[in-house]
């Protein structure tokens, strides 16, 4: 296969060209044919080889051809589940490891490698995401909710839940839920979040709003946080099957 490739690219030489350009000219076909998926097939041979240079060489081309797009997928596929990019990263990681000694007796189907690194890294994030909501959703789940609830109640700022203190896996969730929000509801949790005034009256008399209807707005906003951050938590926890 290189062989043709390598000849089809000197065929297409000025005949003028000395060696050294068409020594390059077939190289530059050679580079292309490999980033190709088509390519796949020869960088697998190399890893398969039994040859340490060529091992090394045929993986690390894999490496460098698919990293990038295989932390695409990764965020793309689990971001929802309430990962970020240091789990993206770990998950990609994992599945280069796996990989590593998997493709050694790796059967080739006509198929891009990057389909068979994209499962072993689906289940690497599943097995993940399975581990971190029995281990550690659930708890911060309340922490969140207990951080929510003294903000509802007018709690003042020195007695409560510190945000810059709560876990960052549950800023993050608390600060997606707030970016749900829209109109007055947005209004006063930015208020209640940022503002030098947290509690209802306060933030009544900067809205020119009464009190009970700042409670009320409040109430409703942080409900749907609550409802947003659950969901989000319980989207991942009906995937456990996977």
């Amino acid at each position: 296969m290189l062989y043709q490739i390598v000849n089809s690219a000197i065929e297409q030489c000025d005949p003028e060209s000395d060696s050294h350009a068409r020594l390059q000219y077939a190289h530059q076909a050679v580079e292309l044919f490999l980033d190709s998926d088509e390519g796949d097939q020869i960088l697998l041979a190399m890893v398969q080889s039994g040859n340490e240079d060529l091992f090394e060489r045929g993986f690390d081309r894999l490496f460098s051809k698919y990293h990038s797009q295989l932390i695409r997928v990764v965020s793309t596929k689990f971001r929802r589940y309430s990962m970020f990019q240091e789990d993206f990263e770990d998950i990609a990681s994992k599945t280069w490891l796996i990989a590593l000694k998997k493709l050694i007796t790796f059967k080739w189907k006509n198929k891009p490698i990057k389909r068979y690194l994209f499962k072993i890294a689906e289940n690497v994030g599943f097995e993940l995401h399975r581990e971190r909501y029995a281990q550690y959703e659930l708890p911060q789940l309340n922490i969140a909710f207990d951080f929510l609830d003294e903000m509802l109640a007018d709690v003042d700022e020195e007695n409560r839940i510190a945000f810059a203190q709560l876990p960052g896996i549950v800023r993050e969730l608390v600060v997606a839920a707030k970016k749900q929000l829209t109109g007055r509801r947005k209004e006063v949790i930015e208020l209640a979040f940022y503002g030098e005034v947290n509690k209802s009256p306060q933030i009544a008399q900067l809205l020119g709003l009464e009190a009970s209807n700042v409670r009320q707005i409040k109430r409703r906003a942080l409900k749907q946080m609550k409802e947003y951050i659950e969901s989000r938590l319980e989207r991942g926890g009906e995937n456990n099957e996977h």
